[in-house]
């Protein structure tokens, strides 16, 4: 598989057949799970990042921000076969 982005193209790409993903409590199901080092990601925030989570798994979600306080707040709105 070739992934490119706005810089440039990522060499070390794998894709998982199939994989549950567990994001908040909630478990996901999931097949052709792109998997890639994001090091370089983390080296230039200064803090890990370990994965970035898509519209696929956010959609069961009611999120709210607290700007304030630095918060995320999450609540689980989708099947209750998918809550762990």
């Amino acid at each position: 598989m070739r992934v490119r982005g706005l810089s440039g193209e990522v060499n070390k790409v794998f894709v998982a057949d199939k994989a549950t993903l567990e994001f908040a409590h909630l478990l996901q199901p999931t097949e052709g799970v792109m998997v890639l080092d994001l090091k370089h990601l983390s080296d230039d925030i200064g803090t890990e990042v370990s994965g970035i989570v898509g519209f696929t798994t956010l959609r069961f979600l009611d999120i709210k921000l607290d700007y304030r306080d630095g918060l995320v707040f999450m609540e689980y709105k989708g099947p209750k076969w998918m809550v762990r």
